[in-house]
């Protein structure tokens, strides 16, 4: 059952998607397969992104027929060649051969190209102290609690100093 408002408006079943069976000439394929639950056809002309990743999830089981792989260079061409089918499309070029790209910031050649850092900076430690504890340099919490560290250090009793 689908949670929400989805049951008043006839969408009371969530079916999953099974793969995606991509044609290009119908040679029966519909007729076949159009009565098996989960399984939708596409015919390869006719791509639709959200037949291709339902949901928005990338990654869809695609079967392909090998007269539709072969229509691909046809229609979208390849970075050789231009599309036939469609006017001024080319594919979109790589803007970089190697992605790795920490691995290219660390080269030698770019940090030889790079300045010297301008200012070596030094992070200042702050000496903390807690108000009740009296640790740390600036005290001045408990006062009883510093005359009785200052009588622990003479050895005087407690009681004779308050």
């Amino acid at each position: 059952m689908r949670a929400g408002k989805g049951e008043m408006r006839n969408h009371r079943c969530i079916q999953r998607r099974g793969p995606c069976i991509i044609y290009n000439e119908d040679n029966g394929i519909i007729k076949a397969i159009r009565n098996i639950p989960g399984i939708t056809l596409l015919n390869v002309s006719k791509l639709n992104i959200l037949k291709l990743a339902p949901g928005g999830h990338v990654g869809r089981f695609c079967i392909w027929t090998e007269s539709a792989f072969r229509k691909l260079d046809e229609l979208y061409g390849t970075w050789r060649r231009a599309a036939s089918l469609k006017s001024n499309y080319n594919l979109p070029m790589h803007k970089m051969l190697n992605t790795d790209l920490s691995r290219i910031l660390k080269s030698p050649e770019i940090q030889r190209a790079l300045r010297a850092p301008r200012f070596s900076y030094e992070v200042k430690q702050v000496k903390r102290y807690h108000e009740v504890n009296g640790v740390g340099e600036n005290w001045g919490g408990n006062t009883n609690k510093k005359k009785r560290l200052e009588a622990l250090e003479e050895n005087v009793t407690i009681s004779t100093v308050l």
